[in-house]
């Protein structure tokens, strides 16, 4: 866990606001427990996520944007 002093002295020293420090570092926690996961058999492979993503990005595309 990152300080809020922390956040906004690397947000300043980068030239990003805050939340996307935050962002960052929640999606490098995502990643993180994904590996984890990966590693240990819990989860499908890389290549099943992709797929996975793929299929919901289509079904997003088809039912969500299109309608509007």
């Amino acid at each position: 866990i990152i300080k809020a002093s922390r956040k906004t002295r690397i947000a300043k020293g980068s030239g990003v606001s805050v939340s996307e420090v935050n962002r960052l570092l929640e999606q490098f926690e995502n990643y993180k427990k994904m590996v984890r996961n990966i590693m240990n058999g819990k989860q499908n492979t890389l290549k099943e996520l992709v797929l996975n993503q793929k299929e919901k990005m289509n079904y997003y595309l088809e039912n969500i944007i299109i309608k509007i």
